[in-house]
C-alpha cells in the first residue's frame, strides 16, 4: 500500500478505535456521524480505486501537462496554504 494511504488508514483507525456502535452512528442534528464519514470516505476511495485500475488496463493516454493557472492555483492552495472564499 502507498504510504500515504497507510498512513491515512492509521489515522481513521485511531480516531475511530474506541467507537461502540452508539458512538459511531451518533450525530449533532444537520451534521454526519463518524459511521457515516468513513462509509463515505471508503466509497470514494473505492471508486477512485477502481476508475483508475480501469484507466491502466485500457491503456491510458498519460495526463496532459498543466496549464500555467493549473500550476498557479495548485500553489496558491497546496503551497501557501490558501483556500479562495467558494471553493
Amino acid at each position: 500500500m502507498h504510504p500515504d494511504l497507510e498512513r491515512a488508514l492509521d489515522t481513521l483507525r485511531a480516531a475511530t478505535a474506541d467507537l461502540d456502535p452508539a458512538g459511531l452512528t451518533w450525530h449533532p442534528p444537520g451534521k454526519w456521524s463518524a459511521g457515516q464519514i468513513v462509509e463515505h470516505l471508503a466509497k470514494g476511495y473505492a471508486s477512485t480505486a477502481y476508475i483508475l485500475n480501469r484507466c491502466l488496463e485500457a491503456g491510458a493516454p498519460k495526463a496532459r501537462p498543466s496549464a500555467w493557472r493549473e500550476r498557479l492555483a495548485t500553489f496558491v492552495v497546496v503551497g501557501l496554504g490558501y483556500l479562495p472564499s467558494g471553493r
